[in-house]
């Protein structure tokens, strides 16, 4: 693993287990909620809040607080361009996909697609150039498995 620069701090032990299990828990909250309470709110208008919403907590928490310490000099802007791309094309994208799925079929169901994530990421993978095994073709077999099923039961 490679090391993180020192004033990089990540959770270890319980800590990090218990925010990976709030973070599905929350996920789960979040699928019910919508399908719930608000899937007669188009999927297009919750995804841009959504994402909108987040983009502001970001600059504001993320870019303001570090204003001063920023100069257009410094900045990397193909880095940057390529998190905002991926932020709008692939996050808000997915989210308009999960929320129309969300308010047309159950949410077992549209929470099942998530397992289809990494089999997207190995796409990219590809793309970028990074090498495919046999033992990702067969996680990938095994999760599109795994969601048959759930869709059959």
């Amino acid at each position: 693993m490679k090391n993180l620069p020192s004033h990089i701090h990540t959770p270890t032990g319980g800590l990090g287990t218990g925010l990976i299990i709030l973070a599905a828990m929350c996920y789960g909250f979040n699928i019910n909620l919508i399908k719930q309470r608000l899937s007669h709110i188009p999927a297009f208008t919750l995804s841009s809040v959504t994402v909108a919403l987040v983009g502001t907590m970001a600059f504001v928490f993320g870019f303001l607080p570090n204003l001063g310490n920023y100069h257009p000099s410094q900045i990397q802007w193909m880095p940057l361009l390529s998190l905002v791309t991926l932020g709008v094309f692939g996050t808000a994208i997915a989210q308009l996909f999960q929320y129309r799925l969300i308010k047309d079929t159950s949410a077992l169901f549209a929470s099942s697609t998530t397992y289809i994530i990494p089999a997207v990421a190995v796409f990219w993978a590809i793309v970028d150039g990074e090498q495919f095994h046999l033992v990702h073709a067969v996680s990938i077999v095994g999760i599109l498995g795994a969601v048959v099923l759930i869709r059959k039961s």
